[in-house]
């Protein structure tokens, strides 16, 4: 048989496009078929409210809903991270982030599938002025109150409304991704529950945090609820009862008050007791974490970019906490107190050039992380430290998929804010500026000299890479 399409093989393909055209045509063959089939239903019920099952206009509008409130509150929790005065919550936030990506991804799949729904995922106005209001709070106990405790339980109460709402076969696809969400958002209410405990022991907090979740149930109502089709009161909401309220993505970070401070890597024992051995990999692991607000902010402020790249960014910032967590856990397990005996390289002030940052972090300091962190695995395992061998085998295998993100998104970034350049362009510069910005202690070089070895990937990594000792444990 012979593989090339015949004519009339050709013009019995239906193109997709085409679809609805023919989903909307005249079959004069077919009796009985009305004009404009789309409004029939509009007619059937002889005056009732409405179809007692949904229909996939219904869908389509609620998953819209869904969908964009979504995104507007998960870019809104990264934005509060940096308000957030503590380590745990700062590291255990962008978990929560990344499993709000993942539930958005399974909604606008099952979105796209039907008819109707090429709409975008920004929050419409109304939701815009919710999302505004919902991040003005006094802080961190307050606001993950309101967003736990009110928001995301009555996503969850909707979210349960619409799995009840659907036919088992008609909706079964629907039905198989809430089946998947809805128990990891009650597992986040559950997490809350514990993590804000301290909002509650302190009378004063409580009042506050009591008074900003009566607000926001007020916002929820104003909007019409998580679908928008509850009744709305006619007054409109009470003045917000916070008194200097911040804003996500700061300008200036809010760092955990237990730890020690500074502007840069160790530089003596004092500083970090395991400075200059094989155990210091374990303490980069743990300051991993600095990265975080950053990463927030930027997954805050980023816009246009495709639903994929907020996906990949929440995995990246996970990641940076999962990392600075492992490190944290095996100090301890060799018997440091990291809040006690470290000092932590840390940045508290925003970027003005979130391209460049993330360009410089991906392509930089990740890439050229693996000659120490994999170099360091063989020498764990003699010394008899296989944890920690494990846990440098963990975070190259992370860094790896880094890198990866950076070669994607960096160049649609700069692009973004005009640079066309080739990703191989791109970095050169970026270690150009990375290097002329160096001070190098054993050798004074000239800057001809720093942009020559800039021009390789290996060469500037051996030149800006650590002092290490591997065979001092």
């Amino acid at each position: 048989m012979s593989t090339h399409t015949t004519q009339t093989e050709a013009r019995a393909v239906v193109e997709f496009d085409q679809i609805n055209e023919f989903e909307q045509a005249e079959h004069p063959t077919i009796k009985g078929l009305p004009r404009g089939r789309q409004s029939m239903g509009a007619t059937l019920l002889g005056g009732e409210q409405g179809f007692p099952w949904l229909r996939v206009r219904d869908h389509v509008d609620r998953l819209a809903r869904l969908i964009s409130l979504n995104f507007g509150l998960v870019r809104l929790l990264a934005g509060w991270a940096p308000n957030c005065a503590s380590y745990d919550l700062k590291t255990e936030l962008p978990r929560l982030m990344y499993e709000d990506m993942r539930h958005l991804v399974r909604l606008n799949e099952r979105f796209n599938q039907l008819p109707g729904s090429g709409r975008g995922i920004e929050a419409s106005d109304e939701l815009k002025d919710f999302l505004n209001r919902l991040g003005a709070a006094d802080d961190h106990h307050c606001f993950l109150a309101g967003f736990y405790f009110e928001v995301k339980r009555t996503l969850l109460i909707a979210l349960e409304d619409y799995l009840h709402a659907c036919d088992p076969l008609y909706d079964a696809p629907t039905i198989y991704e809430l089946r998947g969400i809805i128990p990891e958002v009650r597992e986040q209410i559950d997490w809350a529950n514990t993590a804000l405990l301290e909002s509650r022991l302190d009378l004063a907090t409580g009042r506050r945090v009591r008074e900003w979740r009566s607000y926001v149930r007020a916002l929820l109502a104003e909007i019409g609820g998580i679908f928008g089709n509850e009744p709305r009161p006619a007054a409109p909401p009470p003045v917000s009862p916070a008194c200097a309220p911040l804003q996500p993505a700061p300008e200036h970070f809010i760092g955990d008050p237990q730890m020690q401070y500074m502007d840069h890597f160790p530089f003596d024992q004092e500083e970090a007791p395991v400075h200059l051995t094989l155990r210091e990999i374990v303490y980069h692991n743990a300051t991993e974490w600095a990265a975080v607000d950053h990463l927030c902010v930027l997954f805050f402020g980023a816009r246009n970019m495709p639903l994929e790249f907020y996906l990949d960014l929440a995995r990246h910032t996970w990641d940076e906490c999962r990392h600075s967590r492992m490190g944290m856990r095996r100090l301890r397990e060799l018997g440091f107190d990291p809040f006690r005996d470290f000092k932590w390289p840390y940045h508290p002030k925003r970027t003005q050039d979130f391209a460049e940052w993330f360009g410089s972090l991906t392509m930089l300091a990740e890439a050229c992380s693996f000659t120490r962190k994999h170099g360091s695995v063989e020498p764990f395992y003699r010394f008899g430290d296989a944890l920690s061998a494990q846990q440098s085998e963990i975070d190259c295998l992370d860094e790896r998929l880094h890198v990866t993100f950076g070669r994607h998104w960096y160049p649609v970034m700069a692009r973004q804010a005009g640079d066309n350049r080739p990703l191989r362009e791109l970095v050169t510069s970026l270690r150009e500026k990375s290097i002329l910005a160096r001070q190098f202690r054993a050798e004074e070089l000239t800057d001809a000299e720093k942009l020559a070895i800039a021009q390789s990937a290996t060469a500037f990594c051996n030149a800006i890479e650590f002092d290490l000792d591997f065979t001092v444990y």
